[in-house]
């Protein structure tokens, strides 16, 4: 009898507990289904917001690079008149360009035409770019439709046989009232670049910025500013700079100030 009772009270009490569970766990349902039971702004502070990768800024510019083809990689081309070897040249005569010329004291950008052809008995250079037109000119462009025909102000000019603009020391060129500094770090003792070297460039209310560095030093190298001004007329300093890394080889380089000094047109030609 004692058992037939424990049994009975063990059966009920498992049964009753039974109930209770399951109760339990569909109010816990209701509550968990029906959000409007929650006050919004809680339901709102736990849920798990949209994943947004991070940003990544690519406004800072690649400094020059000695391994890239600039001359043929860039949509813009950099050409001077002159002589040359004709690997350098590829190009044909009446093509059209946007020439830096001196128009008495001032520096336009004009519309220009070029014409090439053999230099007789060559000794060194076998072709020969002839700008046609009777003013000066400067440096050739092409490709750079960003650019507007009409008057450049220009700074400073290096002429053939002058002497040259001391990169060793930190001078500055002024336009209004703003600077910029160009120079050398870790120059050399004779005034030339070295392994290590970086040439500099740095702007009023600016940090100073990297335009070419020698990692592993160079064969005999000099660096030379060759020109300076406004080429884009965004009243900031553009630099046409040779950086070669080489004795025998020049490689006049254009940083332009609306692109934030990153190269914009490059030639290189070998002396022999």
């Amino acid at each position: 009898m004692k058992r037939w009772a424990i049994g009975s009270i063990a059966f009920f009490s498992a049964l009753l507990l039974g109930m209770v569970v399951t109760i339990g766990i569909i109010k816990i349902g209701e509550v968990i289904l029906d959000s409007s039971r929650f006050d919004s702004r809680i339901v709102q502070a736990v849920e798990v917001p949209e994943l947004v990768p991070a940003g990544t800024s690519f406004d800072v510019p690649p400094i020059f690079d000695p391994t890239v083809d600039y001359a043929k990689t860039l949509p813009v081309k950099l050409l001077f008149p002159g002589a040359l070897h004709s690997e350098e040249v590829p190009y044909r005569s009446g093509k059209k360009w946007l020439g830096l010329f001196r128009d008495g004291n001032d520096d336009r950008l004009m519309p220009a035409t070029i014409r090439l052809g053999p230099i007789e008995n060559p000794d060194l250079y076998d072709t020969e770019v002839k700008v046609i037109s009777a003013k000066r000119s400067i440096f050739l462009l092409s490709g750079a439709n960003d650019l507007k025909v009409g008057r450049v102000v220009t700074l400073f000019e290096q002429f053939e046989g002058a002497k040259a603009f001391d990169l060793s020391a930190r001078k500055s060129f002024g336009k209004g009232e703003t600077f910029w500094w160009l120079w050398i770090e870790n120059v050399g003792e004779d005034g030339f670049p070295q392994k290590g070297s970086s040439l500099m460039l740095q702007q009023t209310g600016h940090d100073a910025q990297v335009l070419r560095t020698l990692p592993n030093g160079c064969n005999d190298c000099s660096w030379e500013l060759l020109w300076v001004g406004d080429l884009d007329n965004d009243s900031r300093l553009d630099f046409l700079i040779d950086v070669s890394d080489h004795y025998n080889v020049r490689q006049p380089t254009l940083f332009l100030s609306s692109k934030e000094y990153a190269v914009y047109a490059s030639f290189r030609g070998v002396g022999c």
